[in-house]
């Protein structure tokens, strides 16, 4: 990406249209950017137009005709994708409940997986000790009353 696109990019206007996940005619950025298609997608419309070029030189203007449809549909999808950034969802971590998954105890940091607000477990597996020096098994589930760190802070329940 050359420096003119790097400056429209971090231009308010880029932000806001950014923001509300449209698009703009006025914004002169290269159809063709690293951000758009990335090395993979630019490296196979390369190799398909080149294998589309030989074909049709060696006299299968026919079968040429199926690289050209493959760049034409990469290009179609790849420049389809909008992403919309968005704030992640809130969690509740503390007061919240998690699954005792290796054994707390005052000596030793267990594992734990915390719910998330519809009672599903939430993807991550977090590092906890007990926050009044009871040992919790495993299989349980316990409150986190705090986090220290990483460390998550539980209590039985």
């Amino acid at each position: 990406m050359n420096r003119e696109d790097q400056e429209q990019l971090n231009s308010p206007k880029s932000a806001k249209l950014r923001k509300e996940g449209s698009a703009d005619t006025d914004q002169k950025l290269s159809f063709f950017r690293y951000r758009r298609f990335g090395p993979g997608a630019l490296l196979r419309i390369f190799l398909l137009a080149l294998l589309s070029f030989f074909l049709y030189a060696f006299g299968y203007a026919i079968f040429a005709l199926i690289p050209v449809i493959l760049v034409a549909l990469t290009v179609l999808t790849n420049s389809l994708v909008i992403f919309q950034p968005r704030k992640p969802d809130q969690r509740l971590i503390v007061g919240g409940k998690c699954h005792v998954i290796r054994n707390i105890s005052r000596a030793q940091r267990g594992v734990v997986k915390v719910y998330k607000q519809d009672g599903n477990f939430d993807h991550e597996l977090w590092s906890a000790e007990s926050a009044n020096g009871k040992t919790i098994e495993e299989g349980r589930d316990a409150k986190v009353v705090g986090i220290s760190g990483i460390i998550l802070q539980v209590e039985p329940m």
